[in-house]
């Protein structure tokens, strides 16, 4: 099993309070930064990504769309 799978399993036992605090945790440390794929898959992973900033998100896939 590797990490991603590991964060998979914990997501579905971790309290939803938890995520949001992880969420705005890791908002605070993309700042000013383009979230990435390999940031994105472990935010995904561990059940953050619909806690991060709506914009953020679709930066993040408009890059995608462009790349």
């Amino acid at each position: 099993m590797n990490a991603v799978e590991l964060l998979r399993q914990f997501n579905s036992i971790t309290k939803k309070q938890v995520l949001v605090e992880l969420g705005s945790k890791l908002q605070e440390r993309l700042k000013n930064r383009r979230l990435d794929l390999l940031v994105a898959k472990v935010a995904y992973a561990a059940g953050i990504l619909p806690y991060l900033k709506q914009r953020k998100l679709e930066d993040f896939l408009n890059g995608c769309i462009r790349d």
